[in-house]
């Protein structure tokens, strides 16, 4: 209401309770608007330190374990395999540096397999970039929750791994009998 004075002539006119009612419920209705919108203000507030505050931290873990892929990558490619990433979790710093992001150590170590492996033939491991190797780190956090994208790639790479066996099976099974009758000469002689 842009003029209050109109309203409270009038009920002023008619008694002054209701004057004075009329003038408690204007300022409990503005109390009310104010303390919202300082809610509201605290909220965005609070939300933006959040958000600042976990760029920090990213930032610092992402420079902390450059730092640490820089000294040990040995081929000198820019990229990390298997082999540098189990260095890499050897070193305090770069362990600690983890753990300030809230990253489980681990179970990343339970899934290097998982983390390195070739979309195509899941027997051979793939290098990451560093940016693609953080993003993989940084789902490791205890915060993330598992997402539908994390459980159907996991399905991906059981379904290949599961592939895999069993065509490395069914190439022992196709040796038996040729072994079966190797055996059997052998025991003859």
């Amino acid at each position: 209401m842009d003029n209050i004075a109109v309203p409270l002539n009038k009920l002023a006119e008619l008694s002054f309770a209701y004057a004075a009612l009329y003038l408690l419920f204007v300022l409990l209705a503005t109390i009310t608007v104010m303390n919202m919108l300082i809610g509201v203000l605290c909220e965005v507030v609070s939300a933006v330190a959040a958000v600042e505050n976990e760029t920090l931290t990213v930032t610092f873990v992402k420079n902390k374990l450059q730092c640490v892929l820089n000294k040990l990558d040995e081929d000198g490619s820019g990229t990390i395999s298997k082999e540098e990433f189990k260095k890499v979790l050897e070193s305090r710093e770069a362990v600690e540096a983890l753990h300030d992001v809230g990253v489980d150590v681990e179970g990343i170590t339970e899934f290097a397999d998982f983390l390195f492996a070739d979309e195509e033939d899941t027997s051979r491991s793939k290098d990451l970039s560093f940016p693609d190797f953080m993003n993989i780190i940084l789902q490791f956090r205890g915060t993330n929750n598992a997402t539908v994208k994390d459980i159907v790639e996991f399905h991906k790479f059981v379904k290949l791994k599961l592939e895999q066996t069993t065509s490395e099976l069914r190439e022992l099974r196709a040796l038996v009998p040729s072994l079966k009758e190797m055996l059997l000469r052998e025991s003859q002689q």
